[in-house]
């Protein structure tokens, strides 16, 4: 339900900026989009971190950062491995 109201916002801005002028419509969608792959990747590492952290009975603000640093560091070799 979340992503339809989503949805419908940035579809109603797109019409008010399609008034305004091009460029600003064609910057309204790059933001858009990118907002969309950042919050896509970063959530896609943000739950398994989650799980693994919450797996440790004493977890320190330092254990959560390294679990989390290396969390990304592993999507980032994953992204560019081949195969």
């Amino acid at each position: 339900m979340s992503r339809l109201v989503s949805v419908c916002s940035e579809f109603s801005v797109a019409i008010i900026l399609a008034h305004i002028d091009d460029e600003h419509l064609a910057a309204s969608a790059m933001i858009n989009a990118l907002q969309s792959l950042i919050l896509r990747t970063g959530m896609n590492v943000l739950y398994p971190a989650g799980i693994l952290i919450s797996r440790y009975k004493e977890n320190s603000p330092e254990m959560i950062g390294d679990v989390l640093a290396a969390s990304y560091l592993v999507a980032l070799v994953k992204k560019f491995m081949p195969g």
